[in-house]
């Protein structure tokens, strides 16, 4: 643990927002020397969402995501979290879109809630490769009695299934085409094989260019002329080598 923490030290003063996030949670956790102290530790996540840390972002934007502020036991601040999240989700970070898109599930907008954006957040979620994001849309739309779907779509909600249970085996997936194989409704599903679904998750990630040998660049005119005296001289050389076998070949005769 004293190495861990001596290294972080080293990238926080580094100025990489990482650090910070992972010192605040070595306090929170007493890990190795240091006391367990949770103010602390929410003293480092708060400078590092400063510093543009989606995870501090994200998990402070969570924790005050309540309603109603009753301190100590429980703190909320709707408009701060707000900030949070959106700052997280706007840098494309999967687990601030799912937070985004769950508190944006509703029709009070003196809340902020709005079933709209928050199905094209969610779904932006699974973009980013948010497996909670996938989840969460494969039951709304498989029952249909989440308002944010306008009923059941057994067809859709398979294809978020489909990318959720990629993600749970491979957090690292990213689905930048997923409108191509998934769009969200009104936009018709796209004809596709669903007995092959890994072809479905293929269509859904990036598409990586191949690998082509980069062109020779044409031989300068002096190398080129000694290629072609070079070639010569084996053609001269061979012709040689055969008239002497020729020459001396059984059964030749000559006058």
């Amino acid at each position: 643990p004293e190495k861990a923490i001596e290294l972080t030290e080293d990238l926080m003063r580094k100025g990489v927002p990482a650090a910070w996030d992972n010192m605040g949670t070595m306090y929170m956790g007493g890990i190795g020397s240091l006391k367990q102290d949770a103010t602390v530790a929410y003293a480092f996540w708060q400078r590092a969402a400063d510093m543009g840390s989606m995870a501090s972002q994200t998990y402070i934007g969570q924790k005050l995501i309540g309603v109603y502020n009753d301190p100590p036991s429980f703190w909320a601040n709707r408009t701060i979290s707000r900030k949070m999240l959106e700052c997280a989700f706007a840098q494309g970070y999967g687990p601030a879109a799912y937070e985004l898109g769950a508190d944006l599930n509703g029709n009070d907008p003196t809340l902020g809630e709005d079933y709209s954006r928050a199905l094209k957040v969610l779904h932006e979620g699974v973009k980013f490769g948010s497996q909670k994001s996938a989840g969460y849309l494969f039951a709304s739309f498989n029952d249909g009695a989440n308002p944010i779907t306008t009923g059941p779509d057994k067809a859709r909600a398979r294809r978020y299934k489909i990318l959720a249970d990629a993600l749970y085996f491979n957090p690292d997936l990213r689905f930048p085409n997923l409108d191509k194989v998934l769009p969200l409704p009104p936009a018709p599903l796209p004809q596709w094989d669903m007995s092959e679904p890994k072809t479905l998750i293929d269509a859904a990630k990036a598409v990586v260019p191949g690998i082509s040998s980069p062109p020779q660049a044409p031989a300068p005119s002096s190398q080129r002329t000694s290629q072609l005296e070079g070639a010569k001289r084996g053609l001269l050389s061979a012709h040689t080598r055969v008239d002497a076998r020729d020459l001396t070949a059984p059964g030749r005769r000559w006058n």
